[in-house]
């Protein structure tokens, strides 16, 4: 069995919806109308999963090392 990220972060998002839910249990209707509303707000509780298509780069030799003017490399 696979994981689906964008199911487990769905999952994610409404256990704390529910978390906050049931700890700011407003009694005034409009405060609690307000939070309601803000909890429906796209990217309210959770931002958006982040992909990275590329690769890190691979580590190279120091600026001292390499074939550049001293004054490029911050030789002295």
């Amino acid at each position: 069995m696979s994981l689906n990220p964008i199911i487990a972060l769905d999952h994610v998002i409404e256990e704390y919806r529910g978390h906050l839910q049931s700890e700011f249990r407003a009694r005034d209707r409009a405060l609690r109308g307000a939070l309601e509303a803000e909890f429906d707000r796209p990217l309210f509780l959770a931002r958006e999963p982040f992909y990275q298509a590329h690769r890190p780069f691979r580590a190279g030799q120091p600026w001292a090392q390499l074939p550049l003017d001293p004054a490029l490399a911050g030789v002295k």
